[in-house]
């Protein structure tokens, strides 16, 4: 039976998230304590616990700490919080850098509304910005200047998760309103909606109809036995638009 090397523990609180820095020598959480830290892989000691200089319990956030993540060079930690913010930090030293200006307005809005939520945080390749994914439908991107470069609306429901391509060329992004939507960001606007066959449309079916379109080929047997539950005209359907497309 495989050991844990380290167990490491935010006091008695859930850890929400936690991430890799790029040589897989320090790890950032962030917890229901309203903490984010980063840890030493090594020998599992805490480094640093990021406080916030104008919250005066010396926290990270006012509410729970639902995602974390390093840039790709580890030199910054973004984080997302259940408090409506989003907030960039210096990585070696837990400093506050900036809050990202430019979400929708939390003092007017129920604190249990989904519209809080931050959801998921994401560098781009180069760790120049920032996409987060925000339970009030939206999809946010911020240069680590602060600046809000775009705002992303097409989906009817809460954004659980939203991530650039390799190529940082588009967004995809999945949400509770059942569809994954990839944004072209050259040309800031949706590209494709997965959401044909919104009341039958399973995650596996999603993720085959997204690499189908990135491929732009037309699919195999073993892709086409996860459209099982389809009509056989809907699939045929399916084949011949991802095609064309």
């Amino acid at each position: 039976m495989k050991q844990a090397i380290h167990t490491l523990q935010h006091g008695h609180s859930p850890i929400n998230s936690v991430g890799f820095n790029h040589d897989g020598s320090r790890i950032v959480s962030g917890s229901d304590d309203r903490t984010v830290r980063v840890w030493n892989v090594r020998n599992g000691q805490l480094m640093c616990t990021f406080r916030d200089p104008d919250i005066p319990e010396n926290i990270s956030h006012t509410k729970s700490v639902a995602c974390v993540k390093f840039s790709p060079d580890g030199r910054l930690v973004v984080s997302g919080s259940q408090d409506g913010t989003v907030k960039l930090w210096d990585a070696k030293t837990g400093s506050f850098i900036r809050i990202f200006q430019g979400l929708a307005d939390r003092e007017n809005t129920s604190p249990e509304s989904l519209d809080n939520l931050v959801n998921s945080v994401e560098f781009d390749s180069g760790g120049k910005r920032v996409v987060v994914a925000l339970g009030d439908k939206m999809i946010k991107i911020w240069d680590i200047c602060g600046e809000l470069i775009l705002t992303l609306i097409g989906h009817t429901g809460c954004v659980n998760s939203a991530r650039f391509s390799p190529d940082d060329s588009k967004i995809v992004s999945a949400s509770q309103d059942e569809t994954i939507m990839i944004w072209n960001l050259r040309m800031e606007r949706k590209q494709k909606v997965f959401n044909w066959f919104k009341n039958n449309l399973r995650l596996d079916q999603a993720v085959v109809i997204a690499r189908l379109y990135e491929n732009k080929k037309l699919v195999s047997e073993d892709d086409l036995f996860t459209f099982d539950t389809m009509p056989k005209h809907v699939r045929l359907f399916l084949i011949e638009y991802l095609y064309n497309s």
